[in-house]
């Protein structure tokens, strides 16, 4: 901005604003059409035109210290243009900056004296209209349109005029030097009516002549029956989809519904999720039974899908997996009302208070006020709220031998009952649904698998038989096979199960590391053998028990058990080696049923172990619940029958199979196959220094889609809805309703560890790490409490908890009478009219004086399997959802290589390096174990490491960039809105100074598009370019408008392609060399911007003053 700004002419007291009336156009002969409709045209896009122009011509001009702009006015009587005229810089901007503001003015007055009709078209044809804004392109419209109700239309239509008239201002209004507020209200009111006016009119005349129409055809044929006509009125809920056109798109095979946006949007090429489901494998998509298996796994609910409503195993077992954090609350809640005498958990935002309390009055020799025995050791020794814990889970675990309970379970103090029942409510838990789902079986249920498999296995063996395709036979005897292994687990399964009451998760370490501890394992083992009488094992196609009647049988048996367990850390008899890997151990039951108090002195027995096990009980429940007993193996199986059948290539079944195979082993946690291999463990605990490092901020930066997301998704009227209900005097029962967000496993991110990896992916790690690891997964658990990131996410999520369920409730109560938009979304989350009026009729709502309702999803019922059932499908939705609102990518969002692995073509030169085929990707199994088409599964945590920080990015690419285009997204516009104002806020409270003060106007715009996550991974892919250009001297920042977030040197742009970690690295290997060379400024400087918790603490600047002090 000029200095001159401010200068009034001599002579020149006020300038009076132009008006619509020009007095010098009266008695002109009007413009012809055509001159009209560009004058119309010009009005809107002729500010902004010469804007643009002014600023890529001058902006980088200097001031020409000769030119008198002052003396200039005066000498050509300019003083209508002073205020604008003052920023000239020279004669020639001067000149530009006049002949601009003439030529806006002399179009006004020539489209002032436009007709009608040139007005309407130059609207019409206008490029914001057509690109975006149209009523052809309106879903609401067309809804309204197709029911036929002229209001409808005329509402939906002035909706869309609105929309129109807010952005055409938006563009044109900034720009124009002779706009009025009063003018910007009324095009936009002028907008609106005219656009509802002219829906609502064509709706009305379609409407009579449908009539006319109908009349003429009712009297040729008085007798034809109408759609509805047809209805089979005794199963309604078959048949009512015909006669509604809006349901017709829910039948038929399941796949993702593709949009415009998904054709051109490069991120899709490199998920595997969505090369299944839009991609071509050399000219062939996948067949739509592989479709629909894999949205059956890896669905996340993030976009609308077209087919029968579903809900994956993903979506599902989320609902699950935090029973872990639930049991240690409830327990700790148990501690803190006996021993504390006080309500809570002793937490704030999921930071530990009582432990250090604790621990400096023990230090201090202060006598407790409440006196303690442990029962476990008679110790007297006030405990912890972890060590009353792991007190708890000892008397669990000696509640399995049935002497002790007898004696000394009476004699406990009745909290420490409470809590042992919470435990056994947590076991029961999941035996129960364990029990629905048959992944555990009793001596009925386990019976009912025989006819169903035999059967399968007779139609096996005819298909065979008739088959004469010969490699085609091959495939179908391997998959014959499979189902027979099956048939005979279940005719020699013995269905007795112990009352188990702790998971077994062996101390490796323990029994690694002390040849003694090793030597009492297997005593205990053989003892037990022998006692038992049998060994049962697994012998490649069915169980089998093994007579254990010698001390030297039963010391082999248990030498093996134990090495076993020191190699792979859990009972390898008791388990199908098929179903090892990942989430899938506790699925069989454990075969040498060996009571958990006689191995506890070698089992891990922390609160880990109930957030491990309920993690992968979670994934089996949810997997059996969608595919019974099927193995994946099985599945596969049946995939590649079908393509075989099909005509596809070898290479074609292949690359299916690796990217069906990518999202599946990351839904059942096989993210790595070897999570303590020293590259793994390197990697995670790098990424953990990397995050602490430069995510400082990460918690105001999350404050965008907190609070914007719930528009996006909900729109403003239903979040002022909310806020209204809370001012009104709601507040207690709106809190309820959000707590059932955390019933459902969300909104518990306090004390979740898991919080930072909506940021930042995270590899997965096994039950026992190392000591540096463990210090390094407490100070990230603080880091990302400290930082605020886990308790806004968790507000985030029980805000959309608090919003979305009367907005739900009134979903499934109209179902009949939903708009598009609302159907499509209760689509997305698997529900249907049949589950929406299960929910709506079985549930437990309850409503305030005002009839806001209330889900109370504690006091939903759980006494039958459908109720259970049913309760699961409602957490579902509300666990789905909150993490599509409060974004948090999964498999179904991200690449391969984000999370370490790849698969590619098996080539012999891969075996030097211990690679080999993968049994699950191959294709064409050969006599000699080799095969048609190897495929090989390369895995290595290091390959993340430039994908470190893209969670946020590649979640948003799906759920706020492709909804920018998409036009089922009811409230896309909104959102937008929203996310960029609150982009811009964030940005103002991280650093406003550097923010607003030294950026100017098109920078500005960048980053908050950027930082809004309107773009995705896009605009971080493009700084990236930009900044890769100026490194290497292609592009000038200086002299251009385009810029980078930094302008580093050419190996800064490489480490920033490489990711965080490295760069952090490498950061800190400079700064040790400059610290050592006589430049501590410099080296300070660079540590505090790349070193853990500096920038959290406010440290970051006084090491920088440091270094200037020194210097």
């Amino acid at each position: 901005m000029s200095e001159y700004t401010d200068f009034v002419p001599k002579g020149i007291q006020s300038i009076e604003p132009l008006h619509y009336f020009y007095p010098d156009q009266e008695g002109k002969v009007d413009p012809d059409f055509f001159s009209g409709v560009a004058s119309g045209f010009k009005y809107q896009w002729l500010p902004i035109t010469h804007f643009t122009q002014e600023y890529f011509t001058y902006s980088n001009q200097d001031y020409d210290e000769s030119f008198d702009f002052r003396k200039t006015i005066q000498d050509n009587n300019d003083f209508a243009y002073a205020e604008d005229l003052s920023r000239a810089k020279n004669l020639d901007h001067y000149n530009f900056i006049k002949n601009s503001l003439k030529a806006i003015e002399d179009n006004r007055k020539m489209f002032e004296r436009a007709g009608l009709t040139s007005h309407l078209v130059s609207g019409v044809i206008d490029p914001l209209n057509i690109a975006f804004f149209h009523p052809v392109f309106s879903k609401g419209i067309k809804a309204a349109w197709g029911a036929k109700n002229a209001f409808g239309v005329a509402k939906e239509s002035a909706k869309v005029g609105f929309v129109f008239g807010v952005g055409s201002e938006l563009l044109r209004a900034p720009f124009d030097p002779y706009n009025t507020p009063q003018e910007t209200m009324l095009n936009i009111a002028g907008n609106t009516v005219f656009a509802g006016m002219l829906g609502g009119g064509a709706r009305g005349v379609a409407n009579r002549y449908n009539k006319l129409i109908q009349k003429y055809k009712n009297r040729k044929n008085p007798n034809k029956k109408t759609q509805t006509d047809n209805i089979d009125t005794s199963n309604p809920d078959k048949d009512i989809d015909a006669a509604n056109d809006m349901s017709n798109e829910f039948v038929g095979s399941t796949r993702l519904k593709e949009q415009t946006i998904d054709r051109f949007n490069i991120a899709n090429k490199i998920l595997p999720s969505r090369r299944l489901q839009f991609g071509k494998y050399d000219g062939r998509e996948a067949p739509p039974e592989v479709k629909k298996t894999h949205l059956d796994i890896a669905y996340n609910a993030s976009v609308p899908v077209e087919g029968v409503p579903l809900r994956s195993i993903d979506s599902m077992q989320n609902v699950h997996n935090g029973k872990g954090i639930e049991l240690e609350q409830d327990i700790r809640k148990i501690y803190m009302n006996t021993l504390q005498k006080s309500e809570g958990t002793g937490e704030v935002m999921g930071i530990d208070l009582v432990s250090p309390f604790v621990k400096a009055k023990e230090k201090l020799g202060k006598t407790p006020t409440t006196a303690y025995i442990n029962s476990v050791t008679g110790s007297q020794k006030y405990p912890t709220p972890k060590e009353f814990f792991d007190e708890i889970i000892e008397l669990n675990i000696l509640m399995s031998d049935d002497t002790w309970k007898a004696k000394y379970y009476p004699q406990l103090p009745e909290f420490k009952k409470e809590a042992i029942r919470k435990i056994e409510a947590f076991n029961k838990y999941f035996d129960q649904l364990a029990q629905d789902t048959g992944v555990f079986l009793n001596k009925t249920t386990y019976k009912k698998k025989f006819p169903a498999l035999q059967k399968k296995l007779d139609d096996y063996d005819a298909r065979i038989a008739d088959e004469k395709d010969e490699a085609f036979k091959a495939i179908l005897i391997i998959n014959r096979n499979q189902l027979e292994k099956r048939l005979r687990f279940y005719e020699e399964y013995n269905p007795t199960r112990a009352n188990y009451r702790f998971p077994l998760y062996y101390d490796r370490v323990k029994i690694l590391n002390d040849k003694k501890a090793e030597q009492q394992l297997v005593r205990i083992f053989a003892n037990h053998f022998l006692d038992q009488g049998f060994l049962t094992v697994w012998n490649g196609s069915g169980y089998s028990n093994i007579p254990m009647t010698t001390i030297q049988k039963a010391t082999k048996a248990a030498q093996e058990t134990v090495d076993n367990i020191k190699d792979q850390g859990d009972d390898p008899f008791g388990y199908h080696k098929a179903l090892r890997i990942g989430k899938a151990k506790h699925v069989l039951m454990r075969t040498t049923n060996i009571p958990e108090y006689k191995v506890k002195d070698f089992i891990i027995k922390d609160n880990s172990v109930f957030t491990k096990y309920a993690e992968m009980m979670a994934f089996r429940i949810e997997y059996a619940r969608k595919f019974g007993d099927d193995s994946i193996d099985y599945i596969l199986g049946q995939l590649e029958e079908i393509m075989v059948k099909s005509k596809y290539t070898d290479k074609q079944i292949a690359e299916i199979k690796s990217d069906f195979l990518a999202d599946y082993q990351r839904v059942s946690g096989q993210i790595t196959r070897d999570p303590e291999r020293w590259d793994s463990t390197w990697a995670r605990i790098s990424k953990k220094f990397a995050g602490m490092s430069y995510l400082t901020t990460a918690g105001i930066t999350s404050l965008t889609e907190t609070v914007a997301m719930p528009i996006l998704e909900h729109g403003l009227g239903n979040v002022l809805r909310t806020a209204f209900r809370a001012v009104d005097g709601n507040f207690d029962r709106i809190k309820a309703n959000a707590k059932d967000v955390q019933h459902s496993n969300e909104g518990i991110d306090t004390v979740k560890r898991t919080v930072h990896t909506r940021l930042l992916n995270d590899l997965l790690k096994p039950l026992q790490i190392g000591r540096i690891e463990k210090a390094a997964d407490a100070m990230e658990n603080f880091f990302y409490k400290l930082n605020g990131l886990a308790i806004i996410t968790s507000v985030g999520k029980l805000i959309d908890g608090a919003i979305r369920i009367p907005k739900f409730y009134k979903q499934i109560k109209n179902y009949d009478s939903l708009d598009q938009f609302e159907r499509i979304e209760l689509q997305r989350y698997g529900i249907d009219r049949k589950l929406a009026n299960r929910l709506l009729n079985n549930g437990a709502w309850e409503f305030t004086e005002s009839d806001m309702p209330l889900l109370n999803l504690s006091q939903w019922s759980t006494k039958t399997k459908a109720d259970r059932e049913l309760k699961t499908f409602m957490q579902t939705y509300l666990n789905n959802s909150a993490r599509n609102t409060i974004m948090h990518a999964t498999a179904f969002d991200r690449p391969t290589f984000a999370d370490g692995f790849i698969f590619k073509k098996w080539k012999p030169y891969m075996s030097r390096f211990g690679i080999e085929p993968d049994p699950f990707a191959s294709v064409g199994l050969k006599p000699d174990n080799t095969y048609r088409y190897p495929i090989a599964r390369i895995e290595s945590g290091v390959m993340a490491f430039p994908f470190q920080f893209y969670n946020f990015a590649f979640a948003a690419n799906q759920r706020i960039t492709r909804a920018m285009f998409d036009p089922n997204k009811k409230y896309r516009l909104s959102g937008a809105i929203a996310l960029l104002s609150m982009a811009y806020i964030t940005l103002a409270m991280r650093k406003p100074s550097w923010w607003f003060e030294n950026k100017d106007y098109p920078e500005l715009m960048m980053r908050l598009v950027d930082y809004s996550g309107i773009t995705g991974i896009y605009s971080d892919l493009a700084y990236k370019g930009i900044e890769a250009a100026i490194a290497s001297g292609y592009h000038d920042p200086d002299t251009s408008w385009l810029k980078g977030r930094y302008n580093g040197t050419g190996w800064d742009s490489a480490f920033g392609f490489l990711g965080a970690t490295p760069s952090m690295y490498r950061e800190w290997v400079l700064a040790a060399y400059e610290l050592m060379n006589d430049k501590s400024d410099e080296g300070l400087k660079r540590l505090s911007y790349n070193f853990p918790y500096l920038g959290l603490l406010g440290l970051d600047d006084d090491l920088r003053a440091l270094g200037r002090a020194t210097y």
